[in-house]
């Protein structure tokens, strides 16, 4: 769920920016992307189910600004 928070939401840091695609991609595509990214970076995992972005998107829907390093960490530690 952290790379749907990404995805939905973008990312500041020093080492990347990524811009919030909440507006672009429905919940469909960013669950393709992100199951191609998991299976074209060898992490041996299931795909990406629609649900389960549409589950992080209206878990997230007040957020406003992209997520941080640190805030991701905390939401990896849950």
């Amino acid at each position: 769920t952290v790379l749907a928070n990404i995805v939905l939401h973008g990312k500041v840091g020093k080492e990347m920016t990524m811009p919030p695609m909440e507006a672009q991609l429905n919940d469909e595509q960013i669950a393709t992307v992100l199951t191609y990214i998991r299976q074209n970076w060898g992490v041996r995992a299931s795909a990406v189910d629609v649900e389960t972005v549409s589950q992080v998107r209206q878990a997230t829907r007040d957020r406003i600004k992209p997520w941080t390093e640190e805030e991701l960490q905390k939401l990896l530690k849950k």
